[in-house]
């Protein structure tokens, strides 16, 4: 009995562990993808994301210790990272202050609706598939997903399109190895780095002094720090004491995303007609 309970002990430590690895792992890499966002563009931390989340997801299914399954959910967490910081920037560059509470509930609540559709396709697709063929398919709609934002953003056009124009006209302009411009074109570049580098620091030191920023991190925390204590708790509780399934284990799970799915909007809502202001004020 006794063996048997550090065993259940033991279980329910490394399932917390398991749990708590892809939120270590995202916050942990979100600094370095909004550099990368700020660096390159929306769009391509999207992509790569995207691309990272599918490696991940066939990384769950060839795993096949407790090792392996970790590292895939590392991976998982450092590649949502690039989702959030890409897509939260994507609505910012593309929504005015007065309309971006509406633009990020709208997109909060796609994310609810993935995470009420997702346990129970999962659950249903696990019972049937087994894990292996279940995350292999979840794999193929992250590629898949990928490929249609692709098409629908247009990685050709936009920023780096005006990047290559940019460069095109520099050649054009005769800053070239003959005519002894390549020490002036670096000098400019490495000028550039720099302001970028203290700019980068400036604007992190003002976000660490502003207050409102910190109360708005220090309630994300707490939320998330009491929703990601009761998650796996939920999890052992329901097995070892109800005995429920997996695929309904999934359906009490979207209780919460069900409320989460309906709520999103009008918090959107609330936040424009309170906090929505013209980006020019």
């Amino acid at each position: 009995n006794n063996n048997n309970n550090n065993n259940n002990n033991n279980a329910q430590v490394l399932l917390g562990i398991f749990f708590a690895s892809k939120d270590i792992c995202q916050m942990t890499f979100a600094p370095l993808a909004g550099l990368l966002t700020a660096r390159t563009s929306s769009h391509l931390s999207l992509l790569l994301s995207l691309l990272g989340l599918a490696l991940a997801t066939l990384l769950f299914a060839d795993a096949t210790t407790f090792r392996g399954l970790l590292f895939a959910r590392g991976a998982q967490g450092a590649a949502s990272a690039a989702v959030l910081c890409g897509g939260m920037s994507l609505i910012a560059e593309t929504h005015e202050g007065r309309l971006r509470g509406r633009a990020m509930g709208a997109a909060q609540t796609g994310l609810a609706l993935g995470l009420l559709c997702g346990p129970l396709i999962g659950g249903l697709s696990f019972e049937r598939l087994g894990r292996v063929r279940t995350f292999r398919l979840a794999a193929a709609i992250l590629g898949a997903n990928a490929l249609g934002m692709v098409g629908l953003m247009g990685l050709g056009s936009g920023e780096g399109e005006a990047e290559m124009v940019s460069l095109q006209h520099t050649k054009e302009s005769g800053l070239d190895v003959r005519k002894g411009a390549v020490t002036t074109t670096t000098t400019t570049a490495t000028n550039a780095k720099e302001r970028s580098v203290r700019s980068l620091l400036e604007n992190t030191k003002a976000l660490l002094a502003n207050r409102d920023i910190l109360a708005v991190s220090l309630a994300t925390l707490t939320i998330h720090a009491a929703v990601r204590v009761i998650k796996p708790i939920s999890q052992v509780v329901l097995d070892e004491e109800f005995g429920v399934t997996m695929v309904n284990r999934s359906f009490i799970i979207s209780i919460a995303t069900v409320a989460y799915f309906l709520t999103t909007p009008i918090a959107g809502y609330w936040c424009d007609a309170n906090y929505g202001t013209d980006d020019e004020t």
